[in-house]
């Protein structure tokens, strides 16, 4: 095992999740790997102290305080680029893994180059509640449009984005600070190679956080309008097909570009136009005030 992992841990202000997220890392049966911790400016003095008393025990963390706050994508950003493995992966701070996950990914991968990405079985949790036991699939296509398309029509939750990652396909890759950025990334990875999702290890995700709250999440980018604050699923659309013109990944001429963007664009906007309708209920019922059983009713201004 002498091929040098690199696991990264963006972080912030989770001390309980973040010691089972260390310890699920800390614990692997592969052995040979860093750790890339990013403290995103945590208030919570409680973070710092956590993880330098880990550092000490374990001399594969390298760890990183941010004096400035950065936002989700600089942090990813920021660890892959300390990164010095030939595969990486992100976890969560309130994620973790079986202690198999890492050395089954990199058999895998060290097998079959054909492959950008191996990640396990994605079991979603919701307060210690399965929500669901396994949202991801392998694709295997050897055509690079199918395997992509089929990406952005199938996706919705995205347990890729912290599978074992090939970095030499990462290192292709432009981040940008945008609603669907991680959307882009795992494109980007399925049109370079194929997919696997192993039945024989499992990955833990908590579901929540800022993905649920709308201002939260549109908080985290710089380029925020209009679309990105109300029609959310319209706006990843629109910039997941238009990566397609901004990233050295696809190397097509105009006309495949153009093809490639409305394909994406349709599937991925039939994946999320339902959080588009969604939203727009509710704003229709805040503004007529409609009750639960549908019904109109006037507030009383005198209570």
């Amino acid at each position: 095992m002498s091929v040098l992992v690199s696991i990264a841990m963006p972080i912030y202000n989770r001390p309980i999740e973040m010691k089972r997220a260390l310890d699920s890392i800390l614990n692997q049966s592969y052995s040979n790997f860093e750790l890339i911790i990013s403290n995103d400016n945590s208030p919570n003095p409680e973070i710092d102290k956590i993880v330098r008393e880990y550092a000490e025990l374990d001399n594969r963390i390298k760890y990183f305080k941010q004096e400035a706050s950065l936002r989700t994508v600089e942090n990813y950003l920021f660890v892959l680029k300390k990164s010095a493995g030939k595969y990486f992966m992100w976890l969560a701070d309130d994620d973790w893994l079986d202690v198999n996950f890492v050395e089954d990914c990199f058999i895998f991968l060290e097998n079959n180059i054909d492959y950008s990405i191996c990640e396990g079985k994605c079991i979603y949790q919701d307060n210690g509640t399965v929500i669901h036991s396994n949202s991801s699939k392998s694709y295997t296509s050897e055509n690079k449009w199918i395997r992509a398309i089929g990406y952005y029509y199938n996706v919705t939750l995205n347990g890729y984005m912290y599978g074992l990652i090939r970095k030499s396909c990462l290192d292709q890759i432009e981040f940008k600070n945008e609603i669907g950025f991680d959307w882009e990334i795992v494109g980007s990875l399925f049109y370079q190679g194929k997919i696997k999702v192993l039945d024989t290890t499992s990955h833990y995700i908590t579901k929540g956080g800022v993905s649920n709250d709308l201002s939260t999440l549109t908080s985290q980018f710089t380029k925020t309008n209009f679309l990105s604050k109300n029609l959310i699923g319209l706006a990843s659309s629109l910039n997941c097909s238009s990566y397609i013109f901004k990233s050295k990944v696809y190397k097509l001429n105009i006309f495949s570009k153009s093809l490639l963007f409305i394909l994406i664009f349709i599937c991925s906007y039939i994946n999320t136009i339902e959080w588009d309708l969604l939203h727009l209920k509710r704003k229709v019922v805040k503004l007529l005030k409609i009750n639960k059983n549908g019904v109109i009713f006037k507030v009383d201004k005198k209570n």
